[in-house]
């Protein structure tokens, strides 16, 4: 259990959000039509994931109210 805003690279990472235009070809496109390269690149880290969080979540708990989140890790077992 930790703050939203508290959240490392490694985990933001780990959750799929790209840190470049075109490392996860399409991510960028579809979830912020319009949006060019250079103005992904040119946000700060921090930037891009409060972005994602708000389109994701941001109704029920935007960025700036800093909710505490949890973290639930699995491992595939076949």
């Amino acid at each position: 259990m930790q703050r939203l805003q508290e959240i490392g690279r490694e985990d933001v990472r780990a959750e799929g959000i790209p840190e470049t235009y075109g490392e996860v070809a399409g991510w960028v496109e579809e979830r912020f039509p319009g949006m060019l390269g250079h103005e992904w690149d040119n946000l700060q880290f921090e930037e891009q994931w409060a972005k994602c969080w708000d389109t994701i979540s941001g109704k029920r708990a935007p960025w700036d109210s800093n909710p505490w989140v949890w973290a639930v890790s699995f491992q595939r077992v076949q």
